[in-house]
């Protein structure tokens, strides 16, 4: 199957057709505005997508905690099934601060930006203090490289 053939092939099976992201197209997150992860027992998935074909994509997202207390972030592939932590980043500061990385993707995958908040508790008995760095994430966005993509049906594109 000729590369034309196969990309209309897959833009049929795309949602209502939809149109390649050719390259240097940026998709927005459908929940793109800021937001507050106070979860402290397990990563949280706020940011999510799906691919229906194959090339590189650059995930970036600004991220900070809410006090001097560390915030976690990380970027997950999800393939055949297995998920791979690709990067991960600690911020201990409340300036948002932007980070990156490129992915490579095969049909079929899943690109996840997740955040943890973490929580501190020093002292004993009455004499307790907990203190909080509570995830704060916004502007995510996954960049296509220099491929055509189709974006696939699990988180379909801001303004579809």
């Amino acid at each position: 199957m000729k590369p034309e053939r196969f990309t209309q092939a897959i833009a049929a099976l795309s949602p209502s057709g939809a149109v390649p992201l050719t390259a240097g197209d940026i998709i927005r997150s459908r929940v793109d505005g800021y937001v507050q992860n106070t979860n402290v027992s397990g990563y949280v998935t706020r940011h999510s997508f799906d691919f229906a074909q194959t090339g590189t994509i650059r995930v970036s997202f600004e991220g900070a905690s809410s006090s001097s207390e560390p915030a976690y972030f990380r970027v997950t592939r999800l393939r055949n099934a297995v998920e791979t932590v690709l990067g991960s980043w600690v911020r201990t500061t409340t300036v948002l601060t932007t980070s990156s990385l490129d992915v490579d993707v095969t049909a079929g995958d899943r690109v996840q930006v997740q955040s943890l908040a973490s929580r501190r508790t020093e002292g004993v008995d009455k004499q307790t203090t907990t203190y909080y760095g509570h995830a704060r994430i916004q502007n995510v966005r996954f960049k296509t490289g220099g491929e055509t993509l189709i974006p696939g049906i699990y988180a379909p594109v801001e303004n579809d």
